[in-house]
C-alpha cells in the first residue's frame, strides 16, 4: 500500500507542478 501511495504521489507531484496548483494535487491525493 505504501508503494502504491508513493507511485501516486510521484504522479501527483508531476501533475501539480504542471498545473502549478498544490491544493488541487493534495485534494486529489485525498480522494484517491
Amino acid at each position: 500500500m505504501i508503494k502504491k501511495y508513493q507511485m501516486n504521489l510521484n504522479t501527483y507531484i508531476g501533475f501539480v507542478t504542471d498545473q502549478n496548483d498544490n491544493l488541487l494535487g493534495f485534494s486529489g491525493m485525498g480522494v484517491i
